[in-house]
């Protein structure tokens, strides 16, 4: 596995395109023989290689017949790593070994084999002749004579144990040539201890050593026995045992090694301490590793090996389609494992099904859709109801959006940060109100989460309303093509508790698409307010009591907008006209000036211009100061502007 991790420099040719794949396709093959030995050829067709780029989208090119002729020039610019070889059929190999050299032709692989490494070094054996054997036998018959016998040692257990003197003990002498009997040497012990007396029987060095017999018994004696010859000698006095010094721990040497963005890591450190500090160029390092090996899969964040996940059938597909159709809303996959294959969470292969399950799904784009987050997977299918029912199509919604793509035209941020916790404050305008939408300006952008893949369009999202104790599924669609971004799904919400100018605060929940949604309640009151009245077609006031905190500014009662009364909704095609409708607002909301003009704050103009579609503060002044030339501002008054219809001087 060493040898896997210390990569060699490759001796490369060609382009730098050119380059850069040959290095792709030794690494392929590099992690196909990753088993081999370091200099055994790892051999694979043109054919194959150029399959398997296809299906990878290599520059984004899907046909083999591109591909091939880049991959056949690119491998054969590095002769010194790839050794073209041409079969009789006319199929085309490369190969390479796991030290970046080119393979040699065909032929035998003697190099590591067993018969070779068995036959090396070889002696070959002779048999002996009958005199060769005999002299043998001799010389070993005189070795074992004029070796020195070794004293035989009979132990004799004592009847009983008695304690011994610690002062004295006797040694033997020994006497040179023939060494004395030895005596027995007793150990100084802190209690008694059971002794056993030791006969020794000296051995002649010229002679065999006869058998040794048992002595008789030991006879109990109250002091030490003094054999004959042997002489009684003082214990040398202990010597205290110095303690012991304490060793220092060596110091931790670091372990330093460049990542290849230039940043230095110290594997010497904990782990934590590493991805603290760390973690971000880690983890690149990791994810284009794994990415460039073929046995893991992902799904998001999460990296399985391939063999290791499950597979999943049509007939699978068919039972959750079926389920999904079955609840008309879309489903988390802890749902399907709850509700299809009977999964429990504490079963042991539970995360690893749940992944296999979300990266199968994930396969079937024609028959599944993604609209969940990193931390609640939500899955959806074409069939299942979709989410809210605004008076507009989404296709007519996402292009009203689509001024919010535009950083310059996006009011200040409505985002509220106290301490570790933030929300958002918005006031509902009357367009947001009839549609049960909110945009996905910038505040949304900084306060929800973003799309998890790159082709994600949706996003489920549960609110949690306290006040009334009732939760609603909505969708955020994300911006992308010639639409904007936009929050839908509120329109019940909306209608049961709020009205146009309403004050509303959002905050998190506990998942990252899960949050809580509630109103600034104030006393109960009652006013004339604008609505549309299907039947008639026309705009009109009706009274309604309300406790929700509003502000007066953009609401749309009749003390303020009376002239709307009765007044007819625009064509489709004059509501795609933003001049229209700004100018239609001067004549509702603005004074009559002397020349057929009008006058009109932009507080004034901003509550009007919502009613057909929606407008920011800053997108609304930017058509009023640099639009359309019937528009101009008043010097005089600050966030007053002048309309004078054309044709009129």
């Amino acid at each position: 596995m060493v040898q896997q991790l210390y990569l060699p420099k490759l001796e490369l040719g060609g382009t730098p395109e050119e380059q850069e794949l040959a290095a792709q396709v030794w690494n392929l093959m590099r992690m196909q023989g990753f088993s081999y030995a370091m200099e055994r050829p790892i051999s694979q067709s043109l054919e194959n290689l150029t399959t398997y780029l296809s299906e990878q989208k290599y520059k984004g090119l899907t046909q083999a017949e591109e591909i091939m002729p880049l991959l056949e020039k690119a491998l054969s610019a590095s002769p010194a790593v790839f050794y073209r070889e041409e079969a009789d059929d006319g199929t085309v190999f490369f190969k390479t070994n796991k030290k970046g050299k080119a393979g040699s032709p065909a032929g035998p692989l003697d190099q590591h084999s067993f018969k070779n490494r068995l036959k090396q070094d070889v002696q070959a054996v002779e048999t002996p002749t009958a005199e060769e054997l005999a002299a043998a036998l001799e010389a070993s018959a005189l070795q074992a004579v004029d070796r020195p016998a070794l004293p035989s040692v009979v132990q004799v257990k004592p009847a009983v144990a008695l304690p011994l003197p610690t002062a004295q003990v006797t040694t033997p002498t020994p006497v040179k040539p023939v060494p004395a009997p030895a005596a027995v040497v007793a150990p100084r012990p802190a209690t008694p201890v059971v002794t056993e007396a030791v006969s020794v029987t000296p051995a002649v060095a010229s002679a065999p050593v006869p058998p040794a017999t048992p002595a008789p018994a030991a006879i109990p004696v109250a002091s030490t026995p003094t054999p004959t010859a042997a002489v009684s000698a003082p214990t040398p006095a202990a010597t205290p045992v110095a303690p012991s010094e304490v060793v220092a721990p060596a110091p931790v040497v670091p372990r330093l090694i460049t990542l290849p963005d230039g940043t230095v890591v110290d594997l010497s450190l904990p782990t934590n301490a590493i991805m603290q500090q760390h973690g971000p160029a880690v983890a690149a390092v990791l994810l284009k590793a794994l990415g460039e090996d073929f046995r893991f899969v992902n799904f998001a964040n999460d990296w399985y090996i391939d063999d290791m996940t499950g597979r999943y059938g049509k007939g699978d597909f068919r039972r959750i389609r079926e389920f999904m159709s079955e609840v008309q809303e879309p489903v988390s996959d802890t749902a399907i494992l709850r509700d299809v294959y009977n999964k429990r969470t504490t079963d042991n292969d539970y995360e690893a099904t749940r992944f296999a399950l979300n990266f199968r799904l994930f396969r079937e784009k024609k028959d599944f859709e993604f609209v969940g987050a990193n931390d609640d997977r939500i899955w959806t299918a074409p069939g299942v109801t979709p989410i809210g029912q605004p008076r507009r199509k989404a296709s007519e919604i996402g292009t009203d959006y689509k001024f919010l793509e535009d950083p310059t035209q996006v009011d200040a941020t409505e985002l509220v940060v106290d301490g570790n916790k933030k929300r958002w404050e918005h006031v509902l305008t009357f367009y947001e109100y009839e549609n049960g939408v909110l945009p996905y300006d910038a505040t949304a952008k900084a306060f929800f989460p973003g799309p998890l893949f790159d082709d994600q369009k949706s996003l489920v999202l549960r609110f949690e309303a306290t006040q009334m104790y009732v939760s609603y599924t909505a969708e955020l669609r994300y911006p992308g093509g010639t639409r904007g971004g936009w929050i839908m799904g509120l329109e019940s919400f909306f209608s049961n508790n709020l009205v146009p100018g309403a004050l509303l605060i959002i905050q998190p929940g506990d998942k990252s698409n899960h949050f809580t949604i509630e109103y600034k309640q104030a006393e109960e009151q009652e006013a004339r307010l604008l609505f549309y009245d299907d039947r008639r077609q026309k705009f009109v006031f009706r009274p309604i009591v309300f406790e929700c905190s509003i502000n007066k500014e953009l609401t749309l009662s009749s003390e303020r907008f009376g002239r709307l009364e009765g007044q007819r909704r625009l064509e489709e095609n004059e509501r795609k006209k933003t001049d229209l409708i700004v100018a239609n607002a001067f004549e509702y909301a603005g004074q009559k000036q002397p020349d057929g003009g009008y006058l009109a704050l932009l507080d004034d103009l901003y509550p009007l211009v919502n009613i057909e579609r929606p407008f920011s503060r800053a997108y609304l002044q930017h058509l009023l100061t640099a639009g359309n030339n019937q528009f101009r501002p008043d010097e005089s008054t600050p966030d007053a502007f002048f309309y004078k219809p054309a044709g009129r001087r």
